[in-house]
């Protein structure tokens, strides 16, 4: 027979009370359940916690092992870049040697000037994505650690509400 209680419904217990030691009379009793809090709710929030702590723990492992693969990722774009940079420097001083002789036109100049410019600006690009990684990766890595902490958490205190849906009395 189910009544409506504060917390959901209660249920009345139909397990026997029995002495701790089997002797009757004015003896300790082991607590017995006097109720249960209808705990159909907590057992959903703690199976959505515990989902949550294996996505969280997943997260985690994906952002350790894609750390160093980006890491790794804009390193090498860093060295193209550099090679880059190095190569328009050398073609713009080359049109600005031919054109100082006479020896090229000054599209050629600009268009190797603008070459550089762009080496440039892929070489800045490229040292700023580096750095963004070292500075988020461990960043991510932390927050990542947080959201496997929390979702702990949350197990935990669904288990000890879920604990406390059962009501027992210690005495006859």
């Amino acid at each position: 027979e189910a009544e409506p209680g504060l917390g959901g419904f209660l249920r009345a217990s139909d397990r026997p009370w029995r002495d701790a030691h089997g002797l009757g009379g004015l003896v300790e009793r082991q607590p017995r359940e006097v109720a249960q809090l209808d705990d159909l709710s907590l057992r959903q929030q703690l199976t959505d916690s515990q989902l949550a702590l294996k996505t969280a723990q997943i997260n985690l492992e994906s952002g350790r092992r894609k750390t160093p693969e980006t890491l790794g990722t804009n390193q090498s774009s860093l060295e193209s870049a550099r090679s880059s940079l190095a190569k328009a420097q050398s073609t713009f001083n080359s049109a600005k040697s031919l054109y100082d002789i006479g020896g090229t036109s000054q599209t050629e100049l600009d268009n190797a000037k603008a070459g550089l410019a762009q080496a440039q600006a892929t070489f800045k690009q490229a040292q700023a994505s580096l750095a963004q990684t070292q500075r988020s990766g461990g960043e991510s890595i932390a927050l990542l650690q947080v959201a496997v902490e929390q979702a702990s958490n949350r197990i935990a205190q669904t288990q000890r509400s879920l604990n406390q849906t059962r009501i027992r009395a210690p005495f006859a």
